[in-house]
Protein backbone atom coordinates (compact mmCIF):
# COMPACT_ATOMS: atom_id res chain seq x y z
CA UNK A 1 0.00 0.00 0.00
CA UNK A 2 1.39 3.41 -0.96
CA UNK A 3 0.68 6.92 0.21
CA UNK A 4 0.71 9.91 -2.17
CA UNK A 5 1.34 13.42 -0.88
CA UNK A 6 1.34 16.62 -2.96
CA UNK A 7 4.09 19.03 -1.86
CA UNK A 8 4.02 22.73 -2.84
CA UNK A 9 5.74 25.88 -1.62
CA UNK A 10 6.47 29.51 -2.47
CA UNK A 11 3.53 30.39 -4.70
CA UNK A 12 3.56 34.00 -3.42
CA UNK A 13 -0.05 34.83 -4.25
CA UNK A 14 -0.64 38.58 -4.26
CA UNK A 15 -3.42 41.10 -4.79
CA UNK A 16 -1.13 43.24 -6.94
CA UNK A 17 -1.96 43.42 -10.64
CA UNK A 18 -1.09 41.76 -12.95
CA UNK A 19 0.42 39.08 -10.70
CA UNK A 20 -2.91 38.46 -8.97
CA UNK A 21 -4.47 36.66 -11.93
CA UNK A 22 -1.18 35.01 -12.84
CA UNK A 23 -0.77 33.50 -9.38
CA UNK A 24 -4.38 32.32 -9.21
CA UNK A 25 -3.99 30.61 -12.59
CA UNK A 26 -1.02 28.68 -11.15
CA UNK A 27 -3.12 27.82 -8.10
CA UNK A 28 -5.86 26.42 -10.35
CA UNK A 29 -3.30 24.22 -12.09
CA UNK A 30 -2.01 22.99 -8.74
CA UNK A 31 -5.56 22.03 -7.73
CA UNK A 32 -5.94 20.19 -11.04
CA UNK A 33 -2.71 18.22 -10.57
CA UNK A 34 -3.52 17.40 -6.96
CA UNK A 35 -6.79 15.84 -8.11
CA UNK A 36 -5.31 14.22 -11.24
CA UNK A 37 -2.52 12.53 -9.28
CA UNK A 38 -4.99 11.23 -6.69
CA UNK A 39 -3.05 12.70 -3.81
CA UNK A 40 -4.01 11.58 -0.31
CA UNK A 41 -3.06 14.96 1.19
CA UNK A 42 -1.69 18.34 0.10
CA UNK A 43 1.22 19.94 1.97
CA UNK A 44 1.58 23.74 1.55
CA UNK A 45 5.01 24.55 2.97
CA UNK A 46 5.01 28.31 3.41
CA UNK A 47 5.08 31.53 1.38
CA UNK A 48 1.93 30.49 -0.44
CA UNK A 49 0.97 34.18 -0.02
CA UNK A 50 3.38 37.08 -0.50
CA UNK A 51 2.44 39.21 2.52
CA UNK A 52 0.13 39.07 5.55
CA UNK A 53 -2.18 41.51 3.72
CA UNK A 54 -2.31 39.21 0.70
CA UNK A 55 -3.12 36.23 2.91
CA UNK A 56 -5.91 38.11 4.67
CA UNK A 57 -7.40 39.45 1.42
CA UNK A 58 -7.17 36.27 -0.65
CA UNK A 59 -7.93 33.61 1.98
CA UNK A 60 -11.66 33.34 1.09
CA UNK A 61 -10.99 33.02 -2.66
CA UNK A 62 -8.15 30.57 -2.00
CA UNK A 63 -10.49 28.35 0.01
CA UNK A 64 -13.19 28.64 -2.66
CA UNK A 65 -10.81 27.39 -5.37
CA UNK A 66 -9.95 24.35 -3.25
CA UNK A 67 -13.59 23.33 -2.73
CA UNK A 68 -13.41 20.68 -5.43
CA UNK A 69 -10.87 18.87 -3.23
CA UNK A 70 -13.45 18.56 -0.48
CA UNK A 71 -12.49 15.81 1.96
CA UNK A 72 -8.78 15.95 1.04
CA UNK A 73 -6.55 16.96 3.98
CA UNK A 74 -4.81 20.23 3.05
CA UNK A 75 -2.28 21.48 5.60
CA UNK A 76 -0.52 24.85 5.34
CA UNK A 77 2.25 26.33 7.46
CA UNK A 78 2.95 30.10 7.49
CA UNK A 79 6.26 31.08 5.93
CA UNK A 80 8.21 34.26 6.56
CA UNK A 81 6.09 36.04 3.92
CA UNK A 82 2.76 35.18 5.52
CA UNK A 83 4.16 36.33 8.85
CA UNK A 84 6.00 39.48 7.81
CA UNK A 85 6.14 39.90 4.05
CA UNK A 86 9.64 38.41 3.91
CA UNK A 87 11.04 40.75 6.54
CA UNK A 88 12.20 39.84 10.02
CA UNK A 89 9.10 38.10 11.45
CA UNK A 90 10.18 39.11 14.94
CA UNK A 91 8.97 42.63 14.14
CA UNK A 92 5.39 41.60 13.38
CA UNK A 93 2.84 43.09 15.80
CA UNK A 94 1.15 40.62 18.13
CA UNK A 95 -2.29 41.79 17.02
CA UNK A 96 -1.46 40.85 13.45
CA UNK A 97 -0.38 37.38 14.51
CA UNK A 98 -3.69 36.92 16.29
CA UNK A 99 -5.52 37.99 13.12
CA UNK A 100 -3.71 35.31 11.14
CA UNK A 101 -4.56 32.73 13.77
CA UNK A 102 -8.17 33.86 14.11
CA UNK A 103 -10.06 35.39 11.19
CA UNK A 104 -7.64 34.20 8.52
CA UNK A 105 -7.57 30.61 9.77
CA UNK A 106 -11.37 30.70 9.90
CA UNK A 107 -11.57 32.00 6.31
CA UNK A 108 -9.38 29.14 5.09
CA UNK A 109 -11.32 26.46 6.98
CA UNK A 110 -12.52 23.85 6.30
CA UNK A 111 -10.73 23.67 2.93
CA UNK A 112 -7.32 24.37 4.46
CA UNK A 113 -5.92 23.87 7.96
CA UNK A 114 -3.57 26.74 8.85
CA UNK A 115 -1.03 25.16 11.20
CA UNK A 116 0.14 28.25 13.09
CA UNK A 117 0.97 26.78 16.50
CA UNK A 118 4.59 27.09 17.62
CA UNK A 119 6.97 25.39 17.86
CA UNK A 120 4.94 22.71 16.02
CA UNK A 121 1.60 20.95 15.81
CA UNK A 122 0.84 17.28 15.18
CA UNK A 123 -1.80 16.19 12.67
CA UNK A 124 -3.02 12.64 12.07
CA UNK A 125 -5.39 12.65 9.07
CA UNK A 126 -8.19 10.11 9.31
CA UNK A 127 -7.59 6.92 7.38
CA UNK A 128 -3.96 7.66 6.43
CA UNK A 129 -0.90 5.89 7.79
CA UNK A 130 0.97 9.17 8.18
CA UNK A 131 1.38 11.79 10.85
CA UNK A 132 2.31 15.35 9.94
CA UNK A 133 4.45 17.61 12.10
CA UNK A 134 3.86 21.22 11.04
CA UNK A 135 6.44 23.87 11.98
CA UNK A 136 5.53 27.50 11.16
CA UNK A 137 8.45 29.65 10.08
CA UNK A 138 10.65 30.64 13.01
CA UNK A 139 13.70 32.86 13.24
CA UNK A 140 15.62 29.94 14.67
CA UNK A 141 15.12 26.35 15.70
CA UNK A 142 17.96 26.17 18.21
CA UNK A 143 15.79 24.92 21.08
CA UNK A 144 14.46 21.85 19.25
CA UNK A 145 16.29 19.45 21.59
CA UNK A 146 14.02 20.66 24.41
CA UNK A 147 10.77 20.18 22.50
CA UNK A 148 8.39 17.49 23.80
CA UNK A 149 8.25 15.25 20.74
CA UNK A 150 5.23 12.92 20.72
CA UNK A 151 5.77 9.21 20.16
CA UNK A 152 5.14 7.88 16.66
CA UNK A 153 1.89 6.05 16.15
CA UNK A 154 1.76 5.63 12.37
CA UNK A 155 3.88 4.12 9.64
CA UNK A 156 5.26 7.37 8.30
CA UNK A 157 6.09 10.73 9.80
CA UNK A 158 6.44 13.80 7.57
CA UNK A 159 7.46 17.31 8.59
CA UNK A 160 6.37 20.58 7.00
CA UNK A 161 9.19 23.11 7.52
CA UNK A 162 10.05 26.51 6.03
CA UNK A 163 13.67 27.63 6.12
CA UNK A 164 17.21 26.89 4.94
CA UNK A 165 18.79 23.55 5.84
CA UNK A 166 22.32 24.08 7.12
CA UNK A 167 24.87 21.98 5.24
CA UNK A 168 22.45 20.79 2.59
CA UNK A 169 23.77 20.89 -0.98
CA UNK A 170 23.50 24.39 -2.44
CA UNK A 171 20.03 24.95 -3.88
CA UNK A 172 20.07 28.64 -4.77
CA UNK A 173 19.84 31.82 -2.76
CA UNK A 174 16.58 32.74 -1.11
CA UNK A 175 17.15 36.39 -1.95
CA UNK A 176 16.19 37.43 1.59
CA UNK A 177 17.72 37.81 5.02
CA UNK A 178 18.64 34.35 6.21
CA UNK A 179 16.47 33.68 9.22
CA UNK A 180 15.20 30.19 9.89
CA UNK A 181 18.44 28.23 9.53
CA UNK A 182 17.65 24.56 10.15
CA UNK A 183 20.04 22.13 11.82
CA UNK A 184 19.55 18.77 10.05
CA UNK A 185 19.62 17.08 13.48
CA UNK A 186 16.11 18.53 13.82
CA UNK A 187 14.87 15.89 11.38
CA UNK A 188 16.14 12.96 13.45
CA UNK A 189 14.89 14.60 16.64
CA UNK A 190 11.40 14.76 15.09
CA UNK A 191 11.82 11.18 13.75
CA UNK A 192 10.98 12.30 10.22
CA UNK A 193 11.04 10.09 7.17
CA UNK A 194 10.47 13.04 4.86
CA UNK A 195 11.02 16.77 5.37
CA UNK A 196 8.67 18.76 3.12
CA UNK A 197 10.58 22.03 2.81
CA UNK A 198 9.84 25.52 1.56
CA UNK A 199 11.73 28.85 1.26
CA UNK A 200 14.39 27.99 -1.33
CA UNK A 201 13.11 28.70 -4.84
CA UNK A 202 15.22 26.12 -6.64
CA UNK A 203 14.36 22.43 -6.55
CA UNK A 204 16.74 20.27 -4.53
CA UNK A 205 16.88 17.31 -2.19
CA UNK A 206 19.26 15.35 -0.01
CA UNK A 207 19.14 12.14 1.99
CA UNK A 208 20.36 13.08 5.44
CA UNK A 209 21.32 10.52 8.07
CA UNK A 210 21.54 11.59 11.70
CA UNK A 211 21.48 9.29 14.72
CA UNK A 212 20.97 6.23 12.55
CA UNK A 213 17.80 7.60 10.95
CA UNK A 214 17.56 8.58 7.31
CA UNK A 215 15.36 11.46 6.21
CA UNK A 216 14.71 12.62 2.66
CA UNK A 217 14.74 16.45 2.74
CA UNK A 218 13.20 18.04 -0.34
CA UNK A 219 12.56 21.52 -1.77
CA UNK A 220 10.11 21.52 -4.70
CA UNK A 221 11.21 25.04 -5.63
CA UNK A 222 8.91 27.99 -6.11
CA UNK A 223 5.59 27.21 -7.79
CA UNK A 224 5.87 30.35 -9.92
CA UNK A 225 8.51 32.78 -11.17
CA UNK A 226 8.67 35.29 -8.34
CA UNK A 227 11.79 37.25 -9.25
CA UNK A 228 14.37 37.70 -11.98
CA UNK A 229 16.74 34.82 -12.63
CA UNK A 230 14.52 31.95 -11.43
CA UNK A 231 15.33 29.83 -14.46
CA UNK A 232 13.89 26.49 -15.42
CA UNK A 233 10.42 25.02 -15.16
CA UNK A 234 8.42 25.76 -12.01
CA UNK A 235 7.27 22.65 -10.18
CA UNK A 236 5.39 20.99 -7.39
CA UNK A 237 6.32 17.51 -6.15
CA UNK A 238 4.41 14.27 -5.75
CA UNK A 239 5.77 12.25 -2.83
CA UNK A 240 5.18 8.50 -3.01
CA UNK A 241 5.78 6.52 0.20
CA UNK A 242 5.82 2.73 -0.08
CA UNK A 243 6.70 0.01 2.40
CA UNK A 244 8.80 0.53 5.51
CA UNK A 245 7.88 -0.35 9.07
CA UNK A 246 8.04 3.23 10.36
CA UNK A 247 10.67 2.34 12.94
CA UNK A 248 13.95 2.80 11.10
CA UNK A 249 13.02 5.78 8.97
CA UNK A 250 14.20 3.79 5.92
CA UNK A 251 10.88 3.86 4.10
CA UNK A 252 10.97 3.65 0.33
CA UNK A 253 10.22 7.24 -0.64
CA UNK A 254 10.47 8.74 -4.09
CA UNK A 255 9.69 12.18 -5.44
CA UNK A 256 8.20 12.95 -8.84
CA UNK A 257 8.38 16.49 -10.27
CA UNK A 258 5.14 18.03 -11.50
CA UNK A 259 5.78 20.82 -14.02
CA UNK A 260 3.45 23.81 -13.96
CA UNK A 261 2.68 25.20 -17.40
CA UNK A 262 0.68 28.16 -16.08
CA UNK A 263 3.76 29.42 -14.22
CA UNK A 264 5.76 30.02 -17.39
CA UNK A 265 9.51 30.47 -17.11
CA UNK A 266 12.19 33.12 -16.77
CA UNK A 267 13.71 33.62 -20.21
CA UNK A 268 16.77 35.71 -20.96
CA UNK A 269 18.39 36.24 -24.34
CA UNK A 270 21.35 38.28 -25.61
CA UNK A 271 20.59 40.32 -28.74
CA UNK A 272 23.68 41.47 -30.67
CA UNK A 273 23.51 44.96 -32.18
CA UNK A 274 25.48 46.42 -35.03
CA UNK A 275 27.30 49.74 -34.83
CA UNK A 276 24.09 51.50 -35.91
CA UNK A 277 22.31 50.24 -32.78
CA UNK A 278 20.04 47.85 -34.72
CA UNK A 279 19.74 44.05 -34.34
CA UNK A 280 22.18 42.06 -36.45
CA UNK A 281 19.82 39.13 -36.91
CA UNK A 282 16.36 40.75 -37.30
CA UNK A 283 14.92 43.44 -39.54
CA UNK A 284 13.26 45.50 -36.80
CA UNK A 285 11.74 45.41 -33.32
CA UNK A 286 8.45 43.85 -34.46
CA UNK A 287 10.22 41.05 -36.34
CA UNK A 288 12.37 40.35 -33.29
CA UNK A 289 9.37 40.18 -30.94
CA UNK A 290 7.53 37.91 -33.39
CA UNK A 291 10.48 35.50 -33.33
CA UNK A 292 10.46 35.59 -29.52
CA UNK A 293 6.74 34.79 -29.42
CA UNK A 294 7.46 31.70 -31.51
CA UNK A 295 10.01 30.49 -28.96
CA UNK A 296 8.52 31.63 -25.66
CA UNK A 297 5.04 31.48 -24.13
CA UNK A 298 2.58 34.15 -22.96
CA UNK A 299 3.24 33.21 -19.30
CA UNK A 300 7.00 33.72 -19.61
CA UNK A 301 8.96 36.58 -18.06
CA UNK A 302 11.29 37.65 -20.87
CA UNK A 303 14.40 39.80 -20.53
CA UNK A 304 16.52 40.85 -23.49
CA UNK A 305 20.08 42.03 -23.05
CA UNK A 306 21.16 44.29 -25.92
CA UNK A 307 24.87 43.78 -26.49
CA UNK A 308 27.45 45.13 -28.88
CA UNK A 309 29.81 47.88 -29.95
CA UNK A 310 27.67 50.87 -30.98
CA UNK A 311 28.49 54.30 -32.35
CA UNK A 312 25.82 56.11 -30.30
CA UNK A 313 23.37 55.20 -27.56
CA UNK A 314 20.26 56.97 -28.89
CA UNK A 315 19.38 54.37 -31.60
CA UNK A 316 19.66 51.55 -29.04
CA UNK A 317 17.38 53.42 -26.62
CA UNK A 318 14.87 53.93 -29.44
CA UNK A 319 15.06 50.19 -30.16
CA UNK A 320 14.44 49.47 -26.50
CA UNK A 321 11.21 51.51 -26.56
CA UNK A 322 10.10 49.93 -29.83
CA UNK A 323 10.65 46.44 -28.44
CA UNK A 324 8.64 47.20 -25.33
CA UNK A 325 5.74 48.52 -27.44
CA UNK A 326 5.83 45.52 -29.78
CA UNK A 327 5.89 43.05 -26.87
CA UNK A 328 3.00 44.60 -24.95
CA UNK A 329 0.48 41.90 -24.01
CA UNK A 330 2.50 39.07 -25.54
CA UNK A 331 4.31 37.90 -22.39
CA UNK A 332 3.69 37.92 -18.66
CA UNK A 333 6.52 40.44 -18.28
CA UNK A 334 9.01 41.92 -20.73
CA UNK A 335 12.09 44.05 -20.20
CA UNK A 336 15.11 45.19 -22.16
CA UNK A 337 18.56 45.79 -20.65
CA UNK A 338 21.24 48.05 -22.11
CA UNK A 339 24.15 47.22 -19.82
CA UNK A 340 25.82 45.05 -22.44
CA UNK A 341 26.36 47.93 -24.88
CA UNK A 342 29.81 49.43 -25.40
CA UNK A 343 29.73 52.95 -26.82
CA UNK A 344 32.31 54.03 -29.37
CA UNK A 345 33.03 57.53 -28.06
CA UNK A 346 36.28 56.51 -26.40
CA UNK A 347 37.07 53.63 -28.76
CA UNK A 348 36.26 55.21 -32.11
CA UNK A 349 39.11 54.89 -34.57
CA UNK A 350 41.36 52.82 -32.32
CA UNK A 351 43.08 50.24 -34.56
CA UNK A 352 42.91 47.50 -31.94
CA UNK A 353 39.14 47.84 -31.69
CA UNK A 354 38.59 48.01 -35.44
CA UNK A 355 40.76 44.98 -36.09
CA UNK A 356 39.10 42.93 -33.38
CA UNK A 357 35.61 43.88 -34.51
CA UNK A 358 36.28 42.95 -38.14
CA UNK A 359 37.54 39.49 -37.18
CA UNK A 360 34.69 38.97 -34.78
CA UNK A 361 32.08 39.84 -37.42
CA UNK A 362 33.52 37.26 -39.84
CA UNK A 363 33.33 34.50 -37.23
CA UNK A 364 29.84 35.52 -36.10
CA UNK A 365 28.55 35.60 -39.70
CA UNK A 366 29.97 32.13 -40.27
CA UNK A 367 28.29 30.76 -37.11
CA UNK A 368 24.95 32.15 -38.32
CA UNK A 369 25.48 30.64 -41.78
CA UNK A 370 26.19 27.26 -40.12
CA UNK A 371 23.04 27.58 -37.92
CA UNK A 372 25.30 27.14 -34.89
CA UNK A 373 23.25 29.06 -32.30
CA UNK A 374 25.49 28.06 -29.40
CA UNK A 375 28.63 29.32 -31.12
CA UNK A 376 26.89 32.56 -32.15
CA UNK A 377 25.75 33.18 -28.57
CA UNK A 378 29.22 32.49 -27.18
CA UNK A 379 30.73 34.90 -29.69
CA UNK A 380 28.29 37.65 -28.70
CA UNK A 381 29.22 37.20 -25.06
CA UNK A 382 32.96 37.11 -25.86
CA UNK A 383 32.68 40.29 -27.94
CA UNK A 384 31.02 42.19 -25.14
CA UNK A 385 33.61 41.09 -22.58
CA UNK A 386 36.51 41.85 -24.91
CA UNK A 387 35.30 45.33 -25.78
CA UNK A 388 34.64 46.12 -22.15
CA UNK A 389 38.18 45.00 -21.30
CA UNK A 390 39.62 47.16 -24.09
CA UNK A 391 37.61 50.15 -22.92
CA UNK A 392 38.75 49.72 -19.32
CA UNK A 393 42.37 49.47 -20.45
CA UNK A 394 42.12 52.61 -22.59
CA UNK A 395 40.39 54.52 -19.79
CA UNK A 396 43.26 53.62 -17.47
CA UNK A 397 45.75 55.52 -19.65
Amino acid sequence: MSLRLFHTSDLHLTTRAPDRDYGLAVLDELVYHCRRLQADAWLLCGDIFDTPDDLEALAPEFAERLKELEGLPVLMIPGNHELAGGRDPGGLAGSRVETLKGTVAAALAPAVTLAHQTPFSLHRPDGLEVELLALPFQQGYAEFMDWPIPARERRWRVGLIHGTVNGMAYTGESGEDEHGIIDPHLFSRLELDYAALGHIHKRGEARLTQGGRECLAHYPGSARVWRRGESGARRATLIVLEGGDGASGASDIRTEPVELEAAGQWRTLAIPLGEDGQPLEHADARALVTSLAERFGPRDWVRLELEGFIEARAPAEALQRALERAAEGRFRAFEVGLDGLVEAELLRGHPLVRGFDAQWRRRHDQALADNDEQEAALLVRARRLALEAIRERLEAF
